[in-house]
């Protein structure tokens, strides 16, 4: 913690004539929108708070067992557990549409829609939250970041390929 200035020290913000202006970190919100292809669909993502984060790291606590006899320990982690549970704990309503009618969000409906949904938006659903929660990545070393980035290279690779396949039977058709 920093110093305050004393009666002999002048605060710089004083000689300037300026007040200084005191933070409010009573509450934190932050909430970005997750647009879909079709660029009019979207999911609204709040950053976790603590509270949230607390409760998100409770979901997902996973117990170790370690085994004397042989010096081995082992971790049973859930990926879909702990995916389902960032994304309900961050989203917080959408623009959807099913069979041409408006959705109306709600904890329910999202769970809903996480069991049913195309594993694609799902993923980039997850990715879009943790880019929300960067406190999420911080633990994520220099391979796990590596990982990622040929995931998302091998991606980029398949949409080209994609792109290129819907260009070239476009351009037949004319």
């Amino acid at each position: 913690m920093t110093e305050q200035p004393t009666a002999t020290q002048p605060n710089p913000n004083d000689l300037l004539g300026e007040q200084p202006h005191q933070e409010d970190y009573w509450g934190f919100e932050s909430t970005t929108k997750h647009f879909l292809k079709d660029k009019v669909s979207f999911f609204e993502i709040r950053a976790m708070n603590e509270g949230a984060r607390a409760k998100f790291q409770r979901e997902n606590n996973q117990d170790m067992k370690i085994n004397r006899r042989d010096d081995s320990a082992s971790v049973r982690i859930d990926a879909a557990k702990e995916r389902h549970s960032l994304i309900t704990n961050s989203v917080v309503g959408w623009n959807l549409k099913k069979g041409g009618e408006v959705v109306d969000f709600n904890a329910h409906v999202l769970k809903t829609f996480l069991e049913v949904a195309d594993p694609k938006i799902v993923d980039e659903l997850e990715h879009a939250c943790r880019m929300a929660n960067p406190w999420l990545t911080s633990d994520m070393s220099i391979e796990d970041i590596d990982t990622e980035i040929q995931r998302l290279q091998e991606m980029r690779d398949e949409k080209v390929k994609e792109d290129l396949g819907n260009a070239s039977s476009s351009g037949s058709a004319n």
